[in-house]
């Protein structure tokens, strides 16, 4: 394992490190294709996983080899377990390449910041085995196992280029006879979403619980409308809106701060729907003052 591993970071050395060519202007794209659980191109609904998947185009002239590195990580210390690469296509992405065909992950877990590559070639004696010309699909995608709800809520995730050890490039290259043609690929988000400066594309984290909730913005959210589980966040009776110990004064204390703009951000909406009726309000308010002030009110169990 140990020797296959070093001819690999020999081959892949030798063919991405060679010199530079001018680079073509149709150089290719790749985007990203779809998210699951997005709402509203950029927010993802959380607890559960993140899957990332990824489209590559070669609107070029030339089969070419590709050596692509992709980060994802947290600016603000969002946390899942790990990121993994994998194909969606059965193996016709990895059919195109000759020499080899590599996903590889490399991650810090002292912080959450996975480095992702995809690295194939060809060879010059075997031309048709590249990347063809016209290729249009979505073979690729990169997977964000476990985020829980509570400590990611309000966080966000990125994703943007990056180089990729050991061949440390950026690039589709294309070798016939002793010319090289070289390309470096865009790299866009989803429709409307924007590309933030030594950030990439960025990730609102929402968590959504069962039912009916409203994202940042106020708009109305369903999980089940995103194609994504919602979060059963609720245990026993509605009332500990902020998840801690039992409800008591803390609780409504954090309800007036989400209700009045203060700046609480609810962990579990389904906790703070006092009344379980429609959206949080000041009738579910009204609901917990009567509660905890001996006014007759029972809270219901969660739905």
């Amino acid at each position: 394992m140990k020797t296959f591993s070093s001819i690999v970071t020999c081959l892949l050395c030798c063919f991405l490190l060679i010199a530079s060519a001018p680079v073509m202007a149709q150089q290719g794209s790749i985007s990203i294709d779809h998210v699951s659980c997005i709402f509203h191109a950029d927010t993802i609904l959380i607890p559960g996983d993140i899957q990332i998947v990824l489209r590559y185009v070669n609107n070029t002239d030339r089969r070419v080899d590709v050596s692509n590195g992709f980060r994802v990580y947290s600016p603000d210390g969002a946390i899942w377990d790990s990121t993994t690469i994998s194909e969606v296509d059965g193996g016709t992405f990895m059919s195109y390449f000759d020499i080899l065909f590599h996903l590889g992950v490399h991650s810090s877990y002292s912080e959450r910041n996975d480095t992702v590559g995809v690295l194939g070639a060809g060879t010059t004696t075997s031309p048709t085995k590249r990347l063809p010309v016209g290729y249009n699909a979505t073979p690729i995608t990169l997977k964000l196992w476990n985020l829980p709800d509570v400590a990611n809520h309000g966080k966000h995730i990125c994703i943007d280029t990056a180089f990729y050890s050991p061949g440390g490039t950026w690039k589709w290259v294309s070798v016939e006879g002793s010319t090289e043609y070289t390309y470096a690929p865009i790299f866009t988000g989803l429709p409307g979403h924007s590309y933030t400066p030594s950030a990439g594309y960025c990730f609102y984290l929402y968590h959504l619980p069962c039912g009916v909730a409203r994202d940042r913005s106020g708009n109305q959210a369903v999980a089940a409308e995103a194609g994504c589980p919602c979060g059963l966040c609720c245990v026993g009776t509605t009332g500990n809106v902020n998840e801690v110990g039992i409800v008591d004064l803390g609780d409504l204390s954090a309800l007036v701060s989400y209700l009045t703009g203060g700046g609480y951000l609810l962990t579990c909406e389904e906790e703070a729907n006092i009344n379980n009726v429609g959206l949080v309000d000041l009738s579910d308010l009204s609901a917990l003052v009567s509660y905890l002030t001996g006014g007759g009110y029972t809270l219901p169990n969660c739905l």
